[in-house]
């Protein structure tokens, strides 16, 4: 015993050498390397991922020996383990240039080793792109994927979870998790909420700004490709708590409507559905043949009164956990497997104050409302991925699921100007949201040694839903200038049902996407240089389920009627089923706002492409995408609406061109053809009421796809290890650009615009403060920063022609400073954001364009690592200034916000979020 014991003591302190290793020119994993501990008879070989572990590695320096078919050998020396820690080394490999080439050993120490396999990575890339890691996620103080995003460079994040590349709104962007295209995870239109994936459970993430023929070919911003963590480097448990204050909520008088039994797990127990009554007969419901006055009246009476506020109480701080369980287990030296498990929960609540005014063409007031929001939420997810690799093949099930659940009261106040009538108005909105994402992969890597034919595949499912049970709206409203000073409820006649003025909306959506991919490419040489051709097939089919059942408080006899409020009617119990009785009021069904369909997209697509290098320092990737798409729109219920069919068959060719100017630099070029296609909702023509906004939202099935013409042209400098400055340029053309419109009239709409063009530059740099004085504190600081400026213009029929594209920005900022010590002991990092007017929607017919105003963000972070590294505590300072996110008329000819003429249409304040989180290693 006392044997074993010594025995498992001296293995416990024992370290690991793990890496990856690269061909030097492309930058692709190279496959089957013999990685050996020089002087002695230990080594593995690289795996389908280009990876490598040395086990059970005593204290100590080493000279490692990797060698390949075809390249030169080299060693590294100077490789420190220091157990119980896992030592990185990366390392690239040259080609042979000729028989005698073969025997060349090349020598370098372990740290020249560990900064040339940072440029190559950097360097390497076929597209031009952007990306960020892991460990820079750690070292930010964003919470979510979203969050994590705006730090990109040409990059934003509108209504902090949609992802804004190069200035273009989320419809010009696609999002892949683990090489499998993600769903909308939204019921209006094409975008990714990015908040519901935690940023501690991501790998990397590159976003790519121009097309290969192997990517998707619908994007013209950015294609987002989130990886998760598969095979731990080392055995992973780690606890995370935290808890975070709110200097405009937390203590602070909270408001909240009705509660669930389960709201709290983030799941809504049933109690807010459509009383089962109304859904047996909802098809017939307006049928008064079929359904009688009496059967409606006693199904109105059917639902549960649940307006007003039921909960009042102190605001609590927020608080979050989560677990993580990894491993990887080397069963012999040609296999191994991998498992990483992860469980988090949030929970918060927010009060945002926010200002509602609107105004006519001429800047006249037509209302100013005050709004008290209440928010409370939570979220919960889960990870699960297993790998297992055997020499040249990998087999990979990769699983996320997010569920967010949000349970918000909205208390507004103001006044309207109605025909030179002021009237002052109280309205409440109770919404409670429940979305969710289940993602998984199933997914191969094999490499046929002889022929080096590289084959991966995939399959996927994805599902996206979001619930919105019970969505109550009431407004009561006071004639200042007449006799009876009471607020009262209008309830219209049951032909004019109106949710504006009381009524209940009842929505669900579900999509499936079922999807699969294969790939296969093969080297070959010409003129003395390994080239490839690849080719591959991709198959998704989407299968969306979209109800929504919107009623109104109406009389029965066919009159309006005003109900006022006083000390036997409250808000509370108004809409009581003796009150509904003895005030004749039922609920009716809006046509016009309850549409509910079927939705399905079945793409297939196929793709050919070649790599090829010449002349030493030039690569080229060429070829061509073919998507053929199908979409159908089937409504569904009592509606006279017809089946829609669309069907685009598209052809999409690409070139990237790389020039390596020197070891450090390249010059990039690009052109391509992608397309932009519309979402279901915008085809689909329902109305929807918009309470924060006072919009009525409709679809339009005459929209078009939008074809998009592409050109970049890049230089990139990596002056040193983890630096890089680089300068972009780039051009698209939009050929029936799909843009959101406002119609006046409060009515949004979508349109084809005929065409648009779209230019502008990107500049990015990351540089160590050392040169300042390489021995002082100086050699602590990082100073990194990256903008993008843009210009865009749109050739439209009606409304403003010289304007910029619907969710167009003009400039983009993104900077930081982070102080280091003792390889991350203690560190402290400033984050500022800032992006420029954004066109939010454009007004046509007599409607007004509308911007968002720029605001700047500051966030700080302070991490401290505790008992021997394997504690951690961190302090977050996010949005330090607070500042108004305010949206704007836009009355003159020029978008910048004019204080003199430019009307304020919305004005929310937030407040300021400190969060401490305590993380531990097991």
């Amino acid at each position: 015993m006392f044997v074993l014991l010594l025995s498992i003591a001296a293995y416990a302190q024992t370290g690991k050498i793990s890496g990856t290793v690269s061909d030097k020119k492309t930058g692709e994993t190279l496959i089957g390397v013999t990685v050996k501990i020089k002087g002695t008879t230990k080594g593995v070989s690289t795996d389908v991922d280009g990876h490598y572990t040395l086990q059970a590695m005593a204290n100590g320096k080493y000279t490692l020996e990797f060698s390949y078919l075809g390249y030169q050998t080299k060693e590294v020396s100077d490789v420190d383990v220091k157990a119980p820690a896992v030592t990185s080394l990366n390392v690239i490999l040259n080609e042979a240039g000729g028989q005698n080439l073969q025997e060349v050993v090349v020598k370098a120490s372990f740290k020249q080793e560990s900064v040339n396999s940072l440029y190559a990575q950097q360097k390497n890339s076929i597209r031009i792109s952007d990306g960020i890691s892991a460990q820079t996620i750690t070292r930010s103080p964003d919470k979510n994927t979203g969050e994590v995003l705006k730090r990109v460079s040409g990059t934003s994040i509108q209504d902090n979870k949609f992802v804004v590349i190069r200035g273009l709104g989320d419809r010009y962007n696609t999002t892949l998790m683990n090489n499998a295209v993600l769903p909308s995870s939204e019921a209006d239109k094409k975008a990714f909420s990015f908040d519901v994936v935690p940023s501690n459970l991501i790998d990397n993430i590159i976003i790519s700004k121009t097309a290969t023929p192997d990517l998707p070919g619908d994007f013209a911003g950015g294609a987002v490709q989130i990886s998760t963590k598969d095979f731990p480097e080392q055995k992973v448990m780690n606890l995370q708590v935290g808890s975070g204050f709110n200097t405009k909520t937390t203590f602070k008088d909270f408001l909240q409507g009705s509660r669930g039994g389960t709201d709290f797990l983030g799941f809504d127990d049933g109690s807010r559905a459509l009383p089962s009554s109304y859904v047996k007969v909802k098809n017939n419901y307006t049928n008064s043949s079929v359904v009688s006055d009496e059967q409606r009246s006693a199904i109105s009476q059917s639902f549960a009164n649940t307006f007003g506020v039921f909960h009042n109480f102190k605001a609590a701080p927020t608080y979050n956990a989560q677990f993580t369980l990894g491993n990887t287990k080397v069963i012999n030296e040609d296999s191994k497997f991998g498992y990483m498990f992860s469980v988090n929960y949030r929970n918060s609540l927010e009060i945002l104050t926010r200002q509602r005014n609107d105004y006519n063409t001429n800047g006249e007031s037509l209302y100013q409302f005050n709004d008290n929001i209440y928010q409370s939420g939570n979220s919960s997810g889960a990870l699960l991925n297993l790998s297992y690799a055997y020499k040249a093949n990998k087999f990979s099930l990769k699983n996320f699921f997010s569920n967010s659940f949000s349970n918000n009261y909205t208390d507004r106040r103001g006044q309207f100007n109605e025909s030179g009538d002021i009237t002052n108005l109280k309205s409440s909105q109770t919404d409670v949201t429940q979305n969710g994402l289940f993602n998984t992969v199933l997914d191969g890597q094999h490499l046929l040694e002889r022929s080096k034919i590289s084959i991966d595949y995939n399959l996927s499912f994805g599902l996206t839903y979001k619930n919105q049970p019970d969505q109550r709206i009431i407004e009561q409203i006071q004639r200042p200038n007449v006799a009876d000073k009471r607020y009262y409820v209008t309830i219209t006649s049951i032909n004019n049902p109106a949710i504006q003025n009381a009524g209940r909306v009842y929505s669900t959506l579900n999509e499936n996407i079922y999807g699969g991919k294969f790939n296969i490419s093969k080297p070959y040489k010409l003129f003395g240089e390994t080239n490839k051709v690849k080719a591959g097939y991709l198959t998704s089919y989407r299968d969306r389920t979209f109800n929504i059942d919107a009623l109104g408080y109406t009389t029965s006899n066919g009159l309006s009627k005003s109900i006022f409020i006083d000390n036997g009617t409250t808000t509370e119990n108004i809409f009581a089923p003796s009150n509904l009785k003895n005030n004749e009021i039922i609920l009716s069904t809006i046509p016009d706002n309850s549409f509910s369909y079927n939705g399905v997209g079945f793409l297939n697509a196929g793709y050919l492409q070649t790599e090829n290098k010449f002349a030493n320092n030039w690569r080229l990737i060429i070829g061509a995408r073919v998507e053929n798409y199908k979409q159908e729109l089937t409504p569904t219920g009592n509606s006279d609406k017809k089946k829609q069919t669309y069907v685009n068959t598209d052809i999409l060719p690409s070139a990237n061109l790389t020039y390596a100017l020197t070891e450090k630099s390249n010059l990039r070029l690009s052109a391509s053809r992608t397309v932009a296609r519309p979402e279901f909702r915008e085809l689909a023509s329902f109305l929807y009421y918009d309470f924060v906004t006072d919009f009525t939202v409709r679809g339009n099935p005459n929209l078009e796809r939008t074809l998009i013409t592409n050109v970049d042209a890049r230089y990139e400098l990596f002056p040193g290890a983890g630096q890089i400055f680089s300068v972009s340029a780039f051009y698209k053309k939009f050929s029936n650009a799909i843009e959101q419109t406002n119609g006046g009239n409060k009515d949004l709409n979508y349109a084809n615009a005929k065409s648009a063009y779209d230019f502008g530059a990107e500049i990015e740099f990351r540089k160590r403060l050392d040169f300042i004085e390489s021995d002082s504190f100086w050699k602590n600081f990082t100073f990194y920063a990256n903008a993008a400026f843009i210009k865009s213009k749109v050739n439209i029929a009606q409304g403003n022609s010289n304007r910029p594209l619907q969710g167009q920005s003009p400039y983009l900022i993104n900077g930081g400073l982070q102080y280091e010590v003792n390889d991350g002991d203690f560190i402290v990092n400033i984050l500022y954001n800032r992006i420029g007017q954004r066109l939010v929607f454009v007004g046509v017919q007599g409607g007004l364009d509308t911007y968002e105003k720029p605001r700047d963000q500051i966030d700080l972070q302070l991490s401290k690592k505790l008992i021997k590294n394997r504690a951690e505590i961190k302090l977050n300072v996010a949005d330090i200034l607070a500042q108004r996110q305010a949206l704007y008329y836009n009355y003159d000819t020029k978008p910048v916000y004019n204080e003199a003429s430019d009307k304020i249409v919305q004005s929310t304040l937030p407040g300021r979020n400190i969060s401490l989180s305590f993380n531990y290693k097991f």
